[in-house]
């Protein structure tokens, strides 16, 4: 028997990698900072004037002092209800939306209707106290005496929630309710 000879085997050496040197790379030259113009801007100063003095308690720019609570007057416009920049009750009406009374049932008119009724536009008004209570009531009439006895107790019974300001404080108002037979 021959014995077979296998040669050792061989180690083939692993290629190192090649590593390039370090590149020095130069940081760019600094930029300029572009120079911004500086502009001095001033509010324009501006007077309000109003055609009259106004009414709130203080004194006003025109030297006049106010005649009512409140602060501020003079010249200009202001907040509240008064002529002038004071800031309270001031003179005049004034423009807040209140909310009106609201019936608390709907209104059914007594049946039957007669002939005579129909096409018939109806108007109650009502006083309707802070409370809600009616103070007062009157109504359209129609052309049927009859009918107008038992209408008048129909409206004469509405109950009401009182009519509120917009902050929710009740107040006495009048109320309305419109029907078309």
């Amino acid at each position: 028997m021959v014995k077979a000879v296998v040669p050792p085997p061989v180690v083939q050496p692993k290629p190192q990698p090649v590593i390039p040197p370090p590149q020095v790379v130069k940081a760019p030259d600094p930029m300029p900072e572009p120079k911004v113009a500086e502009a001095k801007v001033e509010a324009p100063k501006a007077e309000v004037t109003a055609p009259t003095p106004g009414t709130g308690g203080g004194t006003g720019k025109d030297g006049t002092n106010g005649s009512g609570p409140g602060t501020g007057g003079g010249n200009g416009s202001g907040m509240g209800t008064g002529t002038g920049s004071g800031i309270g009750p001031g003179t005049g009406g004034g423009s807040q939306a209140n909310y009106p009374p609201t019936p608390t049932e709907l209104f059914i008119p007594p049946l039957p209707i007669p002939d005579k009724v129909k096409g018939f536009h109806l108007v109650a008004e009502y006083d309707v106290d802070a409370t809600g209570k009616v103070v007062d009531f009157k109504f359209t009439p129609t052309r049927d005496g009859g009918y107008n006895k038992r209408l008048d107790e129909v409206l004469k019974s509405f109950k009401f929630r009182p009519g509120t300001t917009p902050g929710g404080t009740p107040i006495s108002m009048k109320a309305q309710i419109i029907y078309d037979f």
